[in-house]
């Protein structure tokens, strides 16, 4: 009986043995999270972009500078028509020469006139003066003859006044021991019709072709009117008459007609088969 118990008793070794293979309760696994659904496109942070890289710039270009906005609307700017130096196809680009004077302004500029800015309005249209050019003194061999009022005339037409002052008027005030100073009641260019009548043809006046003189005044203070009809001063009013019909196509004077009884008028018409008019009665 005891063997019997101790054959069916278990072995303590046996027990331990048991014990230690005795499978272990597995340990507890993490819980796993859902999947998060996508964010939404609103929620998404825009990706940084990388700075462009500039290659730099060789040295056959040249770099443009940005116009200001308040440049770009002042007027003369960019693309202004008038042809500012921003524009390069406009009339003056930027480093262009002027236009050059012609053969006449350039002979003026020698001639001895003491040449004045050009009023601002010297006429449009039928009564625009080609060429004009303003003075108001004379520079002669021995001194300067002046005018009483500055004139403005067609170049072409002022180098002969000059002309004749210089090589003309100033010999002729010296056979008399005297000396030429100033020009009294001289007018030019002045939109206007001939005679000063209204609605009449255009006078030469009009286009700075014509030049009216009432009075030579010498250094001494002698005044010679060439309307005067004074014995004294005969013979050098009918050598200005002279001069003055030898070097324009119209002189104009005393006898001519009511409008020219107190001033002597001269300009250089153009008429059909070289026609010149003398109409001056020296008395």
């Amino acid at each position: 009986m005891l063997a019997l118990l101790c054959g069916l008793a278990p072995d303590a070794s046996e027990g331990r043995e048991r014990a230690r293979t005795r499978p272990q309760p597995a340990a507890a696994e993490k819980p796993v999270s859902a999947p998060l659904p996508p964010r939404r496109p609103s929620a998404l942070r825009p990706a940084t972009a990388r700075p462009a890289i500039v290659p730099p710039a060789r040295a056959d270009q040249a770099v443009k500078p940005v116009a200001r906005a308040a440049e770009a609307s002042e007027p003369g700017r960019a693309g202004d028509a008038t042809g500012s130096p921003a524009d390069p196809a406009g009339p003056f680009p930027m480093g262009s020469p002027l236009p050059p004077p012609s053969a006449c302004l350039a002979d003026f500029a020698e001639s001895g006139a003491e040449i004045l800015p050009n009023p601002a309005d010297t006429g449009s249209g039928d009564c625009e003066v080609e060429e004009p050019v303003t003075f108001k003194a004379i520079r002669t061999a021995d001194g300067t003859v002046t005018l009483d009022n500055a004139v403005t005339l067609r170049c072409g037409f002022a180098l002969e006044v000059v002309r004749w002052v210089r090589e003309d008027l100033v010999a002729i005030a010296a056979t008399d021991g005297r000396k030429l100073s100033k020009l009294v009641s001289t007018g030019g260019h002045a939109c206007r019709g001939r005679n000063r009548v209204a609605g009449a043809k255009l006078s030469e006046h009009a286009t700075g072709n014509a030049l009216d003189l009432g009075q030579l005044l010498m250094q001494d203070g002698r005044a010679v009117p060439l309307y005067d009809r004074e014995p004294a001063t005969k013979a050098l009013r009918e050598s200005v008459r002279r001069s003055a019909c030898a070097r324009f196509t119209t002189v104009l004077g005393p006898g001519a007609d009511a409008s020219h009884q107190d001033h002597l008028h001269v300009d250089l018409r153009q008429r059909g088969g070289g026609y010149k008019m003398c109409q001056w009665t020296v008395e």
